[in-house]
């Protein structure tokens, strides 16, 4: 896995005072692995484990199936409907966490004491790109964001769950 850091230069060569010179541009990327003591590391690989609750909404919490950190930093309105939820994720991994291994699911717990799934939103619906839009790089942290077709005052009584991690209580933090 190279992850693109350090020098981008890009050089323009532009001419004075004559609109017919050729104009060129110049791009040197200098691309570095993410960890310089282990250049080759091995692929990203999920253990199954049993989902665990969070005991608290208010610290990082380590999820061990996908060696990540998860932190719950709240909910708001989605710009053109439902809501988001922020949580930041750190990656503990050598190697870079892929896209299609974070996946969020909501449950809300209305006054009856029935339990629904929240149907995810899109980011035509909701305004909103939902997950990881590329892998995370290894000991990077990022805030991502999820939404769902719910308001806020609807997760007061919720379950968040992020990879294997469930947050569990009211998102309104």
């Amino acid at each position: 896995m190279v992850v693109i850091s350090g020098t981008i230069a890009a050089t323009c060569l532009v001419a004075c005072g004559d609109d017919s010179q050729d104009t060129s541009d110049t791009l040197v990327v200098t691309a570095q692995p993410t960890n310089p003591d282990n250049p080759d590391p091995a692929p990203f690989v999920a253990q199954q484990v049993e989902p665990i609750v969070a005991p608290t909404l208010y610290e990082p919490i380590h999820d061990p199936g996908l060696n990540v950190d998860w932190t719950l930093r709240g909910v708001s309105a989605a710009p053109i409907g439902g809501i988001v939820v922020h949580v930041d994720v750190k990656n503990l991994n050598e190697s870079a966490l892929p896209t299609d291994v974070v996946k969020a699911t909501l449950k809300t717990t209305g006054y009856n004491g029935q339990s629904t799934n929240i149907e995810p939103l899109g980011e035509g619906q909701s305004g909103v790109q939902s997950g990881l839009d590329l892998p995370l790089g290894s000991g990077a942290t990022t805030n991502l964001d999820f939404a769902f077709n719910t308001t806020v005052g609807n997760v007061n009584a919720a379950e968040l769950q992020v990879g294997n991690v469930i947050f569990k209580g009211s998102l309104n933090i």
